[in-house]
């Protein structure tokens, strides 16, 4: 991955397991005075004196090994779904490392699309249901969608799914698997934008 990005703060990482899967969220602020997009992110848990990376390969989605965009000075939440046949263990300690986007620049913004994601529904049978609305004027393509719940100070549910089209003042209904007591806590849904321009 490179160099660590001086600009990002990485607040907290954890893990979120069930008897089928498991999930990564990372807590991420930046300091910087524009917003950032497409940043290199490696996750992955410490095993005894090991570094068992979790999203290293290529055959992984683009938004599986980047955060799609960071507020400038602001907050993101990042979730990824670990693949199946990639385990985790009790005992397992999360890290993250988050890189500098590498050249030719991929995407740059001044601004970044007004996005909305809200509940619209329930869970059932491990979904939530979520409606994301794009409010900007630019179409987005593999819109990312990550919902998560906190209960007593940890993370005890998270999910991510793929919008693969969202056009100027779309609004959609998507499923969103989850990870965790899926009954758990008031879900947080974020929608990020990979669009820009």
């Amino acid at each position: 991955m490179g160099a660590v990005n001086p600009d990002i703060a990485i607040d907290d990482v954890a893990l979120v397991r069930d008897a089928r899967s498991t999930a990564v969220v990372v807590e991420l602020r930046s300091r910087a005075a524009r917003p950032l997009t497409d940043v290199p992110i490696s996750v992955g848990v410490r095993r005894g004196g090991r570094m068992v990376y979790l999203n290293a390969g290529r055959e992984l989605g683009w938004f599986r090994t980047h955060v799609p965009a960071i507020p400038a000075r602001g907050a993101a939440t990042w979730v990824f779904r670990v693949p199946p046949g990639r385990r985790t263990r009790a005992g397992d300690v999360p890290f993250a490392r988050v890189g500098i986007p590498g050249a030719p620049v991929v995407s740059s913004a001044s601004a970044l699309p007004e996005i909305q994601a809200a509940p619209a529904g329930g869970v059932t049978r491990g979904r939530a249901r979520v409606a994301v609305e794009n409010r900007s004027d630019i179409p987005q393509f593999g819109l990312q969608v990550y919902a998560y719940a906190r209960e007593g100070g940890r993370y005890v549910t998270a999910g991510a799914t793929t919008v693969k089209r969202l056009k100027r003042d779309e609004r959609s209904v998507v499923q969103v698997p989850l990870t965790g007591r899926t009954q758990a806590g008031r879900l947080q849904i974020v929608a990020v934008p990979t669009i820009f321009q």
